[in-house]
């Protein structure tokens, strides 16, 4: 014996019932793979990231950002240029900008196989705050997450 079958009524009133919930939870229509949240770092996290920033990344990645520190030239593959959009090491679609978590996790980890080492000396307050400082300077941190 079969239950009772849904389709017909269960249809058109879950669909209403399911759009109002997922709007009162601040689930706007087609706003996946949008963001829309902000990122997890302020501007005082990325202040606070210019001095970290300044001591131990701008001998590869310049005091600008741009990829153009003294040790650049010696390095292979070059440093990255934040000023500039593209980064590699993300888990978002291509073309898209990254992660908080991924810039942190690159910080944390390095790139290995790269003169990028791993950062993970830095307190995970410094590290934040790099990552704020290299999103600024990438001109991503006033943007949504991904």
């Amino acid at each position: 014996m079969r239950g009772p079958v849904y389709g017909p009524v269960y249809g058109p009133i879950f669909v209403p019932i399911l759009a109002a919930c997922l709007l009162a939870a601040g689930v706007a229509p087609g706003a996946a793979g949008e963001g829309g949240a902000a990122r997890p770092l302020t501007a005082a996290d990325a202040s606070a990231g210019k001095a970290v920033y300044l001591a131990e990344c701008s001998g590869c990645h310049g005091e600008r950002g741009d990829g153009t520190g003294p040790a650049a030239e010696f390095v292979d593959p070059r440093p990255r240029d934040f000023t500039k959009p593209g980064f590699k090491l993300r888990t978002t679609p291509s073309g898209q900008p990254p992660t908080t978590a991924d810039v942190l996790r690159t910080i944390e980890r390095g790139i290995p196989g790269t003169a990028m080492p791993s950062f993970a000396f830095l307190s995970a307050d410094e590290r934040r705050q790099v990552a704020a400082y290299v999103l600024r300077v990438a001109d991503l941190l006033d943007e949504p997450e991904p």
